[in-house]
């Protein structure tokens, strides 16, 4: 029962923080750090190699996902699909969009919304 509550809190800090990036994306000034239709489209493409290896990991995890940092009770370690080759693929797919984000829209703004 605690660790479907943790898991919530999990679920809800992440949302809110997903969406106070995507805020800071769209609100922030046009004060871009450089302009280059290159890096534009280096974005896109990242982006869309994220979202793709999200879904892939999704996938692979299928009913083992779970957003707290334990494992789910009863599943199985995945070791296949992407995650042959990965060991956190939706970590990587998640650099991979904020990356691609920031190539679109290159300003201090939103680099600095980054918590690394």
């Amino acid at each position: 029962m605690e660790m479907e509550r943790t898991s919530k809190r999990y679920a809800r800090l992440q949302t809110a923080l997903l969406i106070l990036f995507g805020a800071v994306l769209l609100l922030s000034p046009r004060n871009y750090l450089f302009v280059s239709a290159t890096a534009a489209v280096a974005g896109n493409l990242l982006c869309g190699a994220g979202l793709l290896l999200i879904a892939l990991a999704f996938a692979s995890l299928r009913g083992a996902i779970q957003i707290a940092p334990e494992p789910k009770r009863g599943a199985q370690l995945v070791e296949t699909g992407v995650y042959k080759y990965l060991r956190h693929p939706v970590y990587t797919g998640i650099i991979f969009c904020v990356i691609g984000l920031f190539l679109r829209q290159p300003s201090i703004w939103v680099l600095s919304s980054q918590r690394w």
